[in-house]
């Protein structure tokens, strides 16, 4: 036994595809990456909506074949229970945190010339008088 190393057969450039060649499928990949990104961000306004749904389905999938099983409810009633459960949570946490959210915009609102000029008066800006701008 000898501990010479075969050479590594050098490739006929001639019997590859182009696919075989690192370099043209790494940055086939990273097109392919970047073209996939570009066209979810342009089309977010749909994935949105969907990714949404996709979630409510996974939640709500078990609860409604437990109101199969159990209460022998048909799935299109339990679902829509479980709709009109959903629809009146989410407006009473509208009705209970709508308020504070107002009050605590406008008390931001009413404070905003005295925190510019804080902000102005720690880094040293000149910022103009902010409070005659905003009462216009």
């Amino acid at each position: 036994m000898s501990d010479q190393r075969r050479p590594t057969p050098v490739p006929d450039w001639t019997q590859l595809h182009l696919w075989d060649i690192a370099l043209v499928r790494d940055v086939a990949w990273g097109a392919l990456t970047v073209a996939v990104l570009a066209l979810a961000y342009y089309l977010r306004v749909v994935f949105i909506p969907l990714l949404i749904a996709f979630l409510l389905a996974y939640v709500c999938r078990p609860i409604v074949t437990s109101l199969q099983q159990r209460c022998r409810v048909p799935p299109a009633l339990s679902t829509a229970l479980l709709l009109v459960v959903f629809g009146a949570a989410g407006t009473a946490l509208s009705a209970w945190l709508g308020p504070k959210i107002v009050r605590q915009t406008a008390d931001l609102a009413e404070r905003v010339p005295e925190h510019a000029r804080a902000l102005g008066e720690r880094y040293e800006l000149e910022l103009g008088n902010w409070k005659e701008d905003l009462e216009r």
